[in-house]
């Protein structure tokens, strides 16, 4: 009976596991596509430290309803960074073949 028991709280504890990373995922995605839809009022929200400006706050909101504007900064800020260091990588790469007379 034990056994049983401790079998199905682990199933549970791995759905919850697994359910929770989809909806990370979901955050991120949704939060990239609001970036995408406002870019100007995501940077607003992201530049603002604490207070955010109510004139972003609303326009996220309803360009994006069920986005949280944590959550939109948050995933926008390190989605840009992402970037950048991809860029910064590339160019590194870059500078190397050129040195080496690559390209």
């Amino acid at each position: 009976m034990i056994i049983i028991s401790v079998a199905v709280k682990i199933e549970d504890d791995t759905e919850q596991e697994n359910s929770e990373g989809r909806r990370m995922g979901n955050k991120f995605i949704g939060a990239l596509k609001c970036f995408l839809r406002c870019p100007v009022d995501t940077m607003r929200v992201m530049v603002s430290m604490g207070s955010y400006d109510p004139q972003a706050v609303e326009a996220i909101h309803a360009h994006c309803p069920g986005i949280e504007v944590e959550s939109v900064g948050f995933y926008a800020g390190v989605f840009l960074a992402t970037i950048f260091l991809a860029f910064c990588v590339l160019a590194y790469i870059m500078s190397l073949l050129y040195g080496a007379g690559g390209l």
